[in-house]
């Protein structure tokens, strides 16, 4: 019998996806309360935690719980979190990059270069540790989804490209780019994204 196929193996993929599913599950209806109660812009607070952007957590919940996990099955957080940490390298590459002009006042107001470094390196390490738990499971297409996103990268960032990773307030312009940036960054990645035909089925 192969170390893939032990009940023990089964037992505790089974819980271990139990568990994240319940996650998931969790924080797309408390976010969906939050909007409810709220409004688009809502922000949550999670043990403490202030998540902005109730909608973007709905989103990814959603393509977590609906896409993902029918095609990787247990193995579905490490694909969520691979591409998680693959848009948020995106997002601050393109915020450097829209803003290069003035580093200095980027870097001492709204990312420390000392965190920066640190935050690219731990997404760095998050796609590989998703890339290592997925490796064979999937492969990357080049498809038409691209250019709305890059379409719409490219007019944010001729608007200056600012978020709402600083604000302490909602505003209802910047979370509806940010919203449309969400949208077509994960059209895009379900495009391009794309799970083996060989190993649909284990």
């Amino acid at each position: 019998m192969s170390f893939t196929s032990s009940p023990y193996l089964r037992t505790n993929t089974g819980l271990f996806d139990l568990l994240c599913t319940t996650s998931f599950a969790y924080l797309m209806a408390s976010a969906a309360t939050a909007v409810i109660t709220g409004s688009l812009a809502a922000r949550i607070d999670i043990f403490g935690f202030l998540v902005p952007h109730a909608t973007k957590v709905i989103m990814w919940s959603a393509v977590s719980l609906f896409w993902l996990r029918p095609r990787f099955g247990w193995r579905y957080p490490f694909a969520m979190f691979m591409l998680y940490c693959a848009a948020e390298m995106i997002t601050n590459f393109i915020y450097v990059g829209a803003h290069w002009y003035n580093l200095s006042s980027v870097f001492v107001y709204n990312i420390p270069y000392v965190i920066f470094v640190l935050a690219e390196c731990f997404f760095a390490l998050g796609i590989i540790l998703g890339y290592t738990i997925l490796k064979g499971r999937f492969e990357l297409h080049r498809d038409w989804a691209i250019f709305p996103f890059v379409l719409f990268v490219g007019m944010w960032v001729a608007m200056g490209y600012q978020t709402e990773s600083t604000i302490a307030n909602p505003s209802y312009w910047l979370e509806t780019q940010e919203f449309i940036w969400n949208v077509l960054y994960l059209l895009m990645a379900t495009q391009v994204f794309r799970v083996k035909e060989i190993v649909k089925a284990k």
